[in-house]
C-alpha cells in the first residue's frame, strides 16, 4: 500500500480542492499522469509502460464522453486519465464504473437536499432516452450537473473518483496478498 501513497494523497487533495472550489487543479492531474508513466518505466514499477499508457488513454476516453455531454468537468477527465496511468487499463475501468455509482449517489443526495429530486429524475430519464435513441447532440442535460457558474449546482466528482480509486487499490491489494 505504501507504493500507492502518492496516488492516494493526491486524490484526497484533489477531492478537497474540488469540494471547496469545484475544480481539479491541472498540476494534480498532470502530476499523476506523468508520475504514473515514469513509475512504469522504473524496475520496481508494478505495471508496464504499455499498461500505464493504455490506462491513461482509457482513463481519458471514458470520462471524455461524459464531458462532451456536460455531465462532468474537464478536470475530472484529466484526473481519471492520471489515475489510469497509475493503475492500468482494467483497474481504471473498474474505478470509473465505481466512481459513476458514487457520483450517482452524490447527485441523488444533493437533489434531495435541494428539493429537486423529481426534476433530476425527469432529466435523467430524458437523457437516457436520448442516448438510447442515438440523439446525443440534442439531449437534455441533467440540471444538477450542468456547468454553471454557481458552485452549488455542480458536484465534486473528484470525491467519487478518489473514493472509487482508493477502494479499487485497497481491494486489489487485499486480493493480491492472498
Amino acid at each position: 500500500m505504501a507504493y500507492y501513497a502518492p496516488l492516494i494523497g493526491l486524490l484526497v487533495w484533489a477531492a478537497m480542492v474540488d469540494i471547496r472550489a469545484r475544480r481539479v487543479p491541472n498540476w494534480i492531474s498532470f502530476g499523476l499522469a506523468f508520475s504514473g508513466i515514469m513509475l512504469s518505466l522504473l524496475p520496481w514499477g508494478h505495471i508496464s509502460a504499455t499498461r500505464a499508457t493504455l490506462g491513461l488513454t482509457i482513463g481519458f476516453a471514458l470520462p471524455f464522453a461524459l464531458y462532451l455531454m456536460g455531465a462532468i468537468g474537464a478536470g475530472d477527465v484529466k484526473l481519471v486519465a492520471g489515475v489510469g496511468a497509475w493503475i492500468g487499463p482494467v483497474p481504471v475501468l473498474i474505478a470509473f464504473a465505481c466512481a459513476a455509482l458514487v457520483g450517482m449517489v452524490l447527485a441523488i443526495g444533493k437533489s434531495i437536499q435541494q428539493g429537486r429530486l423529481r426534476e433530476v429524475l425527469r432529466d435523467s430519464v430524458l437523457l437516457g432516452a436520448n442516448v438510447a435513441g442515438g440523439s446525443v447532440g440534442a439531449m437534455a442535460r441533467p440540471t444538477l450537473m450542468t456547468n454553471t457558474s454557481s458552485p452549488q449546482r455542480t458536484l465534486p466528482f473528484a470525491v467519487a473518483i478518489a473514493s472509487a480509486t482508493i477502494a479499487v487499490v485497497v481491494f486489489s491489494g487485499a486480493f493480491a496478498a492472498r
